[in-house]
């Protein structure tokens, strides 16, 4: 029986501020509302208000439910002039070119998102809520070493305006390991809203962002005053006694996972070795492209015959076509999972992407670069006719087992991220490893041609004829970052130093 509750999360900070929450009486709701308030700092390069995520949640055992705050892209404004610059950033053994600049910034909806979820499910006042985050952006925290080899990364973004940065630099170099990294403005920030909720931010807050961003950007107060966020039904499958539920359309995640498990779910061949998880590992992404192309409908994923096109994928695999792609090397999201003692859960996940390069005066926070990913961006950048929210891969999750929340669990890592999660489930439910294990085991991945593979990962057979090899020598950032929660123990992942409590 838990005391206080269960929680993972990106960061010791995010993780103890639950804990600090449950230890108030607060709900998982509140506990995981306050982590990801505490995210913001001590995961600066990852998450803000200023960008979007997506929460699932259960309250006492009820059938879940979806909070969809992700962004909105617009249509380009007749006769504007907005900045979209190119940055590349240097993984080693790659780069990567991502669009930064004001013209990259969609319409964002963490803050809406977040306090929506506060004020309709939680039980405390918004000020004992957002009070650890006020503390840690005040205070400061150290810089961890995860944190510090994103900040390297993202070091040709966060210096693109220098000036109004200085924040994320110390004698004019990028924050290390073990500096102290302290946002005194975005505590100020999060104390008056706080103290006055939602319409500090949609006063004050949207005021400041429409005057800094001008006419550079392809938004102004009308958008952001007009951003839904939105509650929709979970998709859903059930597997082996297993009820799972996540993030629905228009976003991705949720419903490729459910994909992955309806193809295993239903094979005759139940022993999940490596070669066959390829198999089904691929069989999702050419049914990822497929929707992409517009060939059909994200929710039709679990039609009878789209799951026979996969089944076809795996019986026929050596004659399956596999697609180039262009493949994320980083996946800037993060992720919060509770469960507090009365059993009610929340699984959320954030992003900030790799930011627009800008912290805005006044309040300390740094906006998104969504519109300037490719990723979420696969038909062109600036391509759409209407306002519309766009898709993402974020897919945080809740697993039932006799009617009662069994696992919480969500990943960062871009693609990478569901077939995380499908690993994590299948060591956790299938397999009866420990949670620590579960998430810990060395993880594989397709996309592009191209087979990618932590150190204890063996491939035998006719999946490694059909890939390029991309072996990695140790656990990586790269194969994702799940942190998941279960009533009797809790696990962040150590490949984005990710930190757990079960109390």
């Amino acid at each position: 029986m838990l005391k206080k509750g269960s929680v993972a999360a990106g960061s010791k900070e995010a993780a103890d501020a639950a804990i600090d929450i449950l230890s108030e009486n607060g709900n998982a709701v509140d506990a995981a509302v306050s982590a990801v308030f505490a995210s913001m700092t001590s995961e600066f390069s990852l998450t803000g208000i200023a960008g979007g995520g997506a929460m699932t949640l259960s309250l006492n055992g009820r059938k879940p439910s979806a909070i969809d705050f992700f962004v909105d892209a617009v249509p380009i404004r007749k006769n504007s002039t907005f900045e979209f610059i190119e940055k590349v950033v240097d993984f080693g053994d790659a780069t990567q070119k991502f669009r930064v600049g004001k013209g990259s910034i969609a319409v964002p909806g963490t803050l809406q998102g977040l306090l929506y979820a506060q004020k309709k499910y939680g039980k405390l006042p918004l000020d004992v809520v957002l009070e650890p985050a006020i503390s840690y952006a005040k205070s400061g925290i150290r810089i961890n070493r995860a944190q510090a080899y994103i900040f390297k990364l993202l070091e040709p973004i966060f210096s693109h305006d220098y000036k109004n940065n200085t924040i994320l630099f110390k004698n004019k170099s990028i924050i290390q390991e073990g500096d102290l990294f302290k946002n005194e403005i975005f505590s100020d920030f999060l104390y008056e809203l706080s103290r006055e909720g939602i319409p500090f931010y949609l006063n004050d807050g949207i005021d400041i962002i429409d005057k800094f961003l001008g006419k550079d950007a392809l938004f102004d107060k009308k958008e952001m005053l007009s951003y839904n966020v939105l509650e929709r039904e979970c998709v859903s499958t059930k597997i082996e006694g297993y009820d799972f539920f996540s993030n629905p359309g228009p976003s991705f995640g949720g419903s490729l996972i459910a994909f992955s498990l309806d193809l295993i779910n239903n094979l005759k061949e139940k022993r999940l070795n490596n070669n066959l998880l390829v198999k089904i590992f691929q069989a999702t992404e050419n049914i990822r492209s497929r929707v992409q192309r517009n060939q059909f409908n994200i929710d039709s994923m679990q039609r009878q015959d789209i799951l026979e096109e996969g089944f076809e994928i795996v019986n026929n695999f050596s004659r399956s076509s596999i697609n180039d792609s262009n493949i994320n090397g980083f996946g800037s999201t993060t992720h919060v999972s509770v469960i507090d003692r009365d059993h009610s859960c929340v699984s959320v996940t954030t992003t900030n992407g790799e930011g627009c390069g800008y912290i805005i005066p006044g309040l300390g926070i740094m906006m998104n670069n969504m519109l300037g990913e490719e990723d979420l961006n696969p038909h062109g950048f600036h391509s759409y006719l209407n306002r519309q929210r766009l898709s993402t891969m974020m897919a945080p999750s809740i697993v039932f087992k006799d009617r009662r929340p069994f696992i919480v669990l969500g990943s960062g890592g871009s693609n990478r991220l569901r077939s995380a999660i499908v690993q994590v489930l299948i060591n956790y439910c299938f397999k009866g490893l420990s949670l620590e294990k579960s998430v810990s085991s060395d993880r594989l991945y397709v996309e592009g041609g191209v087979l990618f593979t932590e150190p204890g990962i063996e491939i035998k057979g006719d999946a490694m004829k059909m890939y390029s090899h991309s072996l990695f020598n140790e656990k990586n950032l790269f194969f994702g970052g799940v942190n998941a929660a279960a009533v009797d123990e809790a696990f962040g992942d150590a490949r984005r130093q990710g930190s757990a409590i079960c109390l």
